[in-house]
């Protein structure tokens, strides 16, 4: 505490001499701001608080990265200091994982390493890669559009989402549990159903390999963004513990990217939606032999706990996916997400 500082007392004494000590404090208001994001806490006795970046942060990074376009060149150093200033959408628990994989590029650049994580290429040219990140940037960062997060702190408990995928037909199976369906006489819910096949054709354009060994994994990841369509009700605004028993899949729900192409499409999608829905999850992996939602995946496969899964009487409902269009424009699919939901991002 500084006695003459008017941002640590009410009333601040007065110095002789010498100057002010530098603080960084601010007095209480319902309106804080820091690290670049701003708090509003004039809902508080309502049971939230919003979040949102600065206005001016967003511009400047947008600007920064304009004027890399244009010149045709960023350096790592650059990259490192924009990612820095990118840290409070990327990389906050405030906001999660939105953005992480559409900047990749910028992150192997401030890293030094080759955009394709391959190659060895370790230029400073801007590259079209970096063109398709600052285009989701704006779209993002746009100043009438700013980010949002509502926060609510309150004692509903936990949701429960399991999400899986089959390796040889790409069924998947979802199953949800929530305390408040089982107050109201419903035990759970689940879904047995197929990849879409423009969706599969999809990821295969973007798989580094000719064949489909090792596409599960986007396919597994593509599972959790349908437990969250499936379910909007049971996810929107609630703390989620979603379970994953893919490790790729898992990793990308974690740090928001992935070195594979096709993942890294994915994983953009996946935190998209669980921004726009506000869910505040936590992904953690499982053994196969505890997920529950593999049973449901394998569809009309023999299964050695069909018995036991069907004694549970959970409630069918159809999966939803993303449409192809919104597949091909994620931020537009994003803000309409957003406007029905009433959500903007999340942790």
């Amino acid at each position: 505490m500084h006695e003459a500082c008017a941002n640590c007392n009410e009333a601040p004494k007065v110095l002789n001499d010498g100057p002010l000590p530098k603080c960084k404090r601010r007095r209480f208001c319902h309106t804080q701001e820091g690290l670049g994001v701003v708090i509003n806490m004039s809902n508080a006795h309502k049971g939230f608080v919003d979040f949102s970046p600065k206005p001016g942060r967003c511009e400047r990074i947008l600007s920064d990265l304009d004027k890399c376009k244009e010149s045709g060149i960023i350096t790592p150093h650059e990259a490192e200091e924009i990612l820095g200033h990118l840290d409070f959408v990327t990389h906050s628990s405030i906001f999660g994982g939105v953005a992480r994989a559409p900047t990749l590029p910028f992150y192997r650049r401030a890293y030094k390493r080759s955009l394709d994580g391959l190659s060895c290429d370790l230029s400073t040219a801007w590259t079209t890669r970096m063109d398709q990140a600052l285009e989701f940037l704006h779209a993002l960062l746009h100043k009438d559009k700013l980010p949002h997060r509502r926060v609510f702190f309150n004692d509903q408990p936990p949701v429960l989402g399991y999400s899986d995928a089959q390796g040889e037909t790409y069924g998947i199976g979802l199953v949800v549990f929530d305390p408040f369906d089982l107050r109201a006489g419903v035990p759970g819910r689940y879904s047995a159903t197929m990849l879409p096949e423009w969706l599969l054709e999809k990821l295969r354009l973007t798989h580094p390999r000719d064949d489909d060994q090792g596409i599960i994994a986007c396919v597994e990841l593509v599972g959790a963004i349908s437990l969250l369509l499936t379910y909007p009700e049971n996810f929107a605004h609630r703390k989620a513990f979603l379970f994953q028993d893919n490790s790729c899949a898992f990793a990308a729900m974690v740090s928001g990217r992935s070195s594979s192409d096709s993942l890294n499409t994915v994983a953009n999608v996946y935190h998209l939606v669980a921004a726009a829905l506000g869910v505040d999850s936590w992904a953690e992996w499982c053994a196969s032999e505890a997920m529950m939602a593999d049973m449901p995946s394998r569809l009309d496969t023999p299964h050695k706990h069909h018995a036991e899964f069907h004694s549970l009487q959970l409630a069918e409902r159809l999966a939803v996916f993303p449409t192809p269009d919104e597949w091909d424009n994620p931020i537009p699919f994003y803000f309409s997400l957003c406007r029905k939901f009433g959500s903007r991002l999340t942790s």
